[in-house]
């Protein structure tokens, strides 16, 4: 954790909230997915529902703003829509359309906090839980079984082609706490909903109630987490 520090003019800075590092964090990967791929940051914003899910709370999401770290807007896309159309908001309320990206000073400030990170600091959040001793699943492709800490989670008697690639991409980073949406662009087809609906039946017919899945980022991304 950030540790007080004197400014030039010699008062004493207070540290960064743990919750405001969290959701500095999770903003930076969303930043860092739309750089890599070439598109604006709002194309990869983050929903309120994905922030308040690590933690975040509205407070939070108000003193970031306050702050110049992240900027909101409301989020308008049609169901024809090829981009995310986003409206921006004059007041401080927030819906669940909410969407939030970092600002120039928020990117400032995560690549600071990244710094301190390596530098033996605990300022950035773990990306999925790497190095807090929670154990990971496993998806044995061959046999169609989910397992989890040595049981069986869910196991496919018949073939489930959306649900089998998001457990392979799982699978494939390693189980990192987030991956991008594997499924396949389909013509005519919205790709949130479908993303959405599939996340729903991955979620049913678990032997244990141990792993739970969710669709973030209007259909971006999948993210994990123990039940």
């Amino acid at each position: 954790m950030d540790r007080p520090r004197a400014s030039r003019n010699g008062r004493l800075v207070e540290p960064t909230p743990a919750s405001h590092q969290a959701a500095i964090s999770f903003l930076l990967q969303a930043h860092r997915e739309a750089e890599r791929r070439k598109l604006p940051d709002w194309e990869f914003a983050v929903e309120i529902e994905a922030l308040e899910r690590i933690g975040v709370t509205v407070n939070d999401l108000r003193s970031l703003i306050a702050d110049g770290y992240i900027e909101h807007r409301i989020e308008v896309t049609g169901r024809r829509s090829k981009r995310r159309v986003f409206r921006r908001v004059a007041h401080a309320g927030f819906s669940g359309r909410s969407c939030f990206v970092l600002t120039a000073a928020g990117i400032v400030r995560a690549e600071r906090m990244k710094g301190r990170r390596g530098n033996g600091s605990s300022g950035m959040v773990p990306p999925n839980g790497e190095g807090i001793g929670m154990p990971v699943p496993f998806w044995d492709e061959e046999s169609r079984v989910l397992w989890y800490a040595g049981r069986t989670v869910k196991k496919f008697k018949r073939p489930a082609l959306n649900q089998e690639a998001i457990l392979r991409e799982f699978q494939r980073k390693r189980w990192k706490q987030r991956v991008p949406n594997p499924l396949p662009r389909v013509e005519r087809m919205n790709r949130k909903v479908r993303l959405r609906d599939t996340v729903k039946s991955l979620n049913l017919r678990h032997e244990v109630r141990a792993v739970q899945f969710h669709s973030t980022d209007c259909g971006h991304f999948v993210t994990w987490g123990r039940a």
